[in-house]
C-alpha cells in the first residue's frame, strides 16, 4: 500500500476530514487528529495500473473553509 503524501496539508483544522479521491472514485480518507494531521494508506487494490489524477478534499470545520488540493498524477506500474 502507499501513504498518500498529502496527509500534513490541512494541519490548520483539527477534527474535520480529508478525503482522497480519483476522479469520483473514494481512494481513502481518515480524520485529523486534534493537533491536525492524519494519513492513510491507499491498498494496491484500489488503483489499477496506469495514470491516475488525485486530489486531496478537506471538509472544513467552524473555522476554517472546506478546500480542495491540486491535481497530483501518480503512476502505477
Amino acid at each position: 500500500s502507499t501513504l498518500f503524501p498529502y496527509t500534513t496539508l490541512f494541519r490548520s483544522a483539527a477534527h474535520a476530514t480529508v478525503r482522497i479521491l480519483s476522479g469520483s472514485k473514494l481512494l481513502c480518507h481518515f480524520a485529523l487528529s486534534a493537533t491536525g494531521t492524519g494519513s492513510c494508506r491507499i491498498g494496491s487494490a484500489k488503483l489499477h495500473i496506469g495514470r491516475h489524477s488525485v486530489v486531496a478534499q478537506f471538509s472544513g470545520d467552524k473555522n476554517v473553509r472546506g478546500s480542495k488540493s491540486a491535481v497530483r498524477v501518480f503512476k502505477v506500474t
